[in-house]
């Protein structure tokens, strides 16, 4: 009988140790609903987009993940991070951190990343400026809601601020500012979008770009300090490193690269350094994300710079002519 209980108690303590290994891999499924908020923020966020956004998307694939279920709500970012502060809401998609929020609130590990940059007249000079040690005797509006890098803080500028960012470019254009401080592809898809009810192309990004002009920071889910939320970024966390490795996760960033100017191209390709060596042919259908229309109206053979998103020439910044540009969003 003696190797018998041995035999019984092996046997159940593996099944224990399965068990065991079984429940730590495979946690019981469970769904919380939580609320977050956020703000309207194309192309990151919009009660408009497909899922909210992409923004939103892969915030809602790292919180189902972990076994909440996510319920937003759109409001602006002061409201967003004020229903945070008195318990309306678990969390915000997404913020950078701030010495201020530092005080008051957790952060998740970074969701993605964002390019902080500074637009302008296109028929100002605007490759001064990188040049410059500081903005003294400029004047730079700010969003409202938004925290930004630290060099653009103590550079001396002049800062207004406006609730939307239309309204800043709408006073850029009509000369109340001399810069809007903004990232890139929100300022790109505001521009674009129908919403800016003026003519976008009289404005253009800062051209070289320094330390003093762009910035690139970490979007996070700011998280309420509480038992609840400490548990809340422990899972998310996890779940959001996990997901970071998929198809799907990669599939939002493109997403989100291409924002308001997804185009595909068919044609000849040029060499971006060096526009007079012809590069190859491209498929049919090829995506792209265009990085510089013709500054002109022009015909088909102008240049068109594009960041090839797909198939052989992948990654590669080439020049295109216009007649072989097809626009592929409304």
């Amino acid at each position: 009988m003696t190797w018998q209980v041995i035999v019984l108690a092996v046997v159940l303590i593996a099944a224990l140790l399965l068990v065991s290994l079984v429940v730590k891999v495979r946690p019981p499924a469970r769904t919380l609903p939580i609320t977050v908020t956020s703000a309207t923020w194309a192309p990151y966020l919009s009660e408009e987009l497909p899922g909210n956004g992409p923004l939103a998307q892969i915030a809602t694939e790292a919180l189902q993940g972990a076994g909440y279920q996510p319920e937003y709500s759109f409001t602006t970012w002061p409201l967003a991070q004020q229903a945070v502060d008195d318990g309306g809401a678990l969390g915000v998609i997404a913020m950078v951190a701030s010495p201020e929020r530092d005080q008051r609130f957790l952060y998740s590990e970074p969701i993605l990343e964002l390019r902080y940059t500074l637009f302008g007249r296109a028929d100002d000079d605007l490759s001064h400026i990188a040049e410059r040690s500081d903005l003294s005797g400029l004047r730079v509006a700010r969003i409202e809601g938004y925290d930004y890098w630290e060099e653009l803080e103590q550079s001396g500028a002049e800062f207004s601020t406006y609730p939307t960012t239309e309204d800043a470019f709408a006073a850029l254009e009509d000369g109340d500012v001399d810069l809007v401080a903004e990232d890139f592809l929100a300022g790109q898809a505001a521009l674009d979008g129908a919403g800016y009810l003026r003519d976008g192309s009289e404005i253009a990004e800062v051209q070289p770009t320094s330390a003093l002009t762009t910035s690139t920071m970490d979007l996070r889910m700011l998280i309420r300090d509480s038992a609840e939320g400490r548990r809340l970024r422990s899972d998310f966390n996890a779940s959001l490193a996990r997901y970071r490795e998929s198809a799907d996760y990669d599939e939002h960033l493109s997403e989100l690269q291409q924002g308001t100017t997804a185009v595909t191209i068919q044609g000849e390709i040029f060499d971006d350094d060096d526009p007079s060596q012809r590069l190859g042919i491209t498929p049919q259908g090829t995506p792209a994300q265009v990085l510089e229309w013709p500054h002109e109206p022009s015909d088909g053979e102008a240049r068109v710079r594009v960041k090839v998103l797909s198939g052989p020439w992948v990654g590669r910044v080439v020049e295109i002519r216009l007649k072989d540009v097809v626009i592929t969003d409304a």
